[in-house]
């Protein structure tokens, strides 16, 4: 039986499914084209699950283009917040292991979860909070935060271990890991509150 596949807050019954969906998405653009915020947000969600996402995401995505291989076939390509362009395989991210750095960063934003709700409910008091997220100010996002982490701690993503029985996510295994990450990404952490629709991914992206 096919087992569904979660990509960021979508659900697909199956691989086959996910694919046909990231396809039509590529062949909807002009070479050359900038993808529109909604499916940058998707597609943002994807890369993450790639194999080499750490070298992919590199200092930061700034959005991402159409354009074609030297063999003449389309595919997605990264553009940074430095400037830099690389391609990567849509297929890739769906077929290929998950990362222990994107097991790792999973597993930090559940150790922050209740404490970024809290946030929100503290720094903002309008009626429509649900439409509201926190973010990481750009430039020490979320990602380049938990690799600070990781540097700081002399951590190998690789060797940690997960609790991945709750409804949401792998969690650590080490709650002294948990919560020592809490204590660093509250000492450290520039936050604010943006509008969810208006957040983009990478550098501005929903937490």
């Amino acid at each position: 039986m096919a087992k569904p596949t979660k990509i960021g807050d979508i659900y697909f019954k199956t691989k086959k499914m996910a694919k046909d969906h990231y396809k039509e998405m590529l062949n909807r653009y002009d070479l050359g084209e900038f993808l529109c915020e909604m499916d940058k947000e998707e597609l943002y969600w994807l890369l993450v699950m790639h194999p080499d996402s750490e070298t992919k995401l590199g200092c930061g995505v700034l959005n991402f283009v159409v354009r074609k291989t030297d063999k003449g076939t389309r595919c997605f390509h990264i553009v940074r917040f430095d400037g830099s362009e690389e391609n990567f395989s849509y297929l890739k991210c769906i077929d290929g292991e998950v990362s222990d750095g994107h097991r790792f960063r999973v597993a930090c934003r559940m150790a922050i979860y209740n404490d970024m709700l809290e946030y929100r409910r503290e720094n903002y008091k309008g009626d429509d909070i649900d439409s509201m997220c926190v973010d990481h100010v750009y430039p020490l996002t979320f990602d380049r935060l938990v690799y600070n982490y990781l540097q700081s701690r002399n951590i190998v993503a690789r060797d940690v271990e997960y609790d991945g029985k709750n409804n949401y996510g792998h969690e650590f295994m080490d709650k002294e890991l948990k919560e020592d990450f809490r204590d660093y990404h509250k000492e450290v952490a520039n936050l604010q509150i943006i509008d969810r629709k208006l957040n983009l991914k990478k550098g501005n992206r929903p937490e």
